[in-house]
């Protein structure tokens, strides 16, 4: 019997967590798709009504390409949009790469894209960004004299006289791109590269789930319910609902208050009523302790007699001998 409620009480918690685990599987589906409706309506803000939906395919797709989860590579694209540069035309390319390159993780890659954001909002690369590119490992000056074919000290005159514009940045980002090439896509077969793969493809399937008709019904229903909602208030129903609720809690409030106020008034009692019991079960714990004894006592009497029973005949067997 005992294992029969067991099994059934474990049977229960399976359950209860099999609902539990599907529950929550939903709600993070729902929350991918809904997160990617918000996202595709942005950047149709941002790009234009339709060409939204390209750029979040070509961030998609730049993802996959680099062994990188889309939403972090989403935040890295919004945030070259907002410093007022285009990072669908190769420049988040390239800046991928080079944080591949160099071994950087995503906070690297989000410092490289600050330092080049701030340099481009100023409209001038000057010895502050350039630090910061440098502390993370990239090889500024190098790339500014291959890319513009001048020597290392003149572009530093020109760098602190605030001369190299917006033309010199947009060429340092180019040869970045061309210097580290397909670095990033070459992560792709490292363990590392394969599970960020693994958790995009994921959550990948878990927004198309979502946006073929999965979060449109969840929409529908909570539209259903807010309606019915407003048709309750409008014709005092949810009132009288909100009525019934409120006296079933006043209800259950005071039942609560009155029983703690009887024990209050009364724990006197209880107390007594409580080592009343206490000693009851004692004294029966003792006199079933006793009576062990006096059984053991018994047990042990009649081993005592016995054995001068036998000792009695062995002495009458041998006198008989004699």
């Amino acid at each position: 019997r005992f294992m029969a409620r067991f099994a059934a009480v474990v049977g229960g918690l399976t359950s209860f967590l099999s609902i539990q685990g599907a529950w929550n599987a939903t709600k993070q589906m729902l929350g991918l798709g809904d997160a990617a409706e918000l996202t595709r309506k942005r950047l149709n803000r941002l790009y234009g009504e339709g060409a939204g939906d390209q750029a979040f395919d070509q961030i998609q797709q730049l993802a996959r390409g680099a062994s990188l989860q889309f939403d972090t590579l989403l935040q890295s694209a919004l945030k070259l949009k907002s410093f007022g540069l285009e990072p669908l035309d190769g420049t988040l390319q390239g800046l991928v790469d080079q944080n591949a390159q160099l071994g950087g993780s995503m906070e690297t890659l989000d410092g490289l894209i600050l330092a080049v954001g701030q340099a481009w909002a100023k409209q001038k690369l000057q010895g502050e960004e350039i630090l910061q590119l440098v502390e993370r490992g990239v090889p500024v000056w190098d790339l500014l004299a291959q890319a513009t074919g001048k020597n290392v000290q003149e572009l530093q005159r020109l760098s602190s006289a605030g001369q190299l514009g917006r033309d010199v940045i947009k060429q340092l980002l180019d040869e970045m791109a061309r210097a580290s090439d397909g670095a990033a896509a070459e992560n792709i077969n490292t363990l590392s590269g394969l599970w960020r793969g693994f958790v995009d493809d994921v959550q990948s399937f878990a927004r198309n789930v979502a946006n073929s008709g999965a979060l449109d019904w969840f929409k529908g229903q909570l539209r259903d319910i807010r309606d019915t909602i407003a048709r309750m208030a409008a014709d005092g129903s949810l009132d009288q609902w909100a009525k019934r609720v409120a006296d079933a809690v006043v209800s259950v409030a005071s039942a609560v208050k009155s029983g703690t106020l009887f024990l209050i008034e009364h724990r006197g009692a209880l107390l007594l009523a409580a080592k009343a019991y206490a000693a009851f079960k004692i004294g029966g714990a003792l006199v079933q302790m006793n009576q062990w004894r006096i059984a053991l006592l018994n047990a042990t009497n009649e081993l005592v007699r016995q054995n001068t029973v036998i000792t009695a005949t062995g002495k009458q067997a041998l006198s008989f001998g004699n």
